[in-house]
């Protein structure tokens, strides 16, 4: 197997693991979205602990997706395909 070969199957990983972290964050932001009501009257009744352990995890994977699009950049330079 060449070089090439290996960083192009490398680079089908990685572009799974992005397809895995955008599905999580897709939920992470759809969570969000049910937990901040933007017609509460009364901020003090939503879940702010909720939110706030949700908010992390979006954001983990939205640091995760652009290490992950860096990395698939990378490979696909030095491949000579296009991302």
């Amino acid at each position: 197997m060449t070089e090439r070969e290996r960083t192009l199957i490398r680079l089908d990983q990685e572009k799974q693991k992005l397809a895995e972290e955008d599905i999580l964050a897709d939920a992470d932001l759809n969570m969000l979205r049910s937990l901040i009501d933007p017609y509460q009257d009364d901020f003090t009744l939503l879940d702010t602990a909720k939110i706030a352990e949700v908010a992390g995890r979006f954001h983990k994977s939205v640091s995760a997706m652009r290490e992950i699009k860096g990395r698939i950049a990378r490979m696909a330079e030095a491949a000579g395909v296009q991302a």
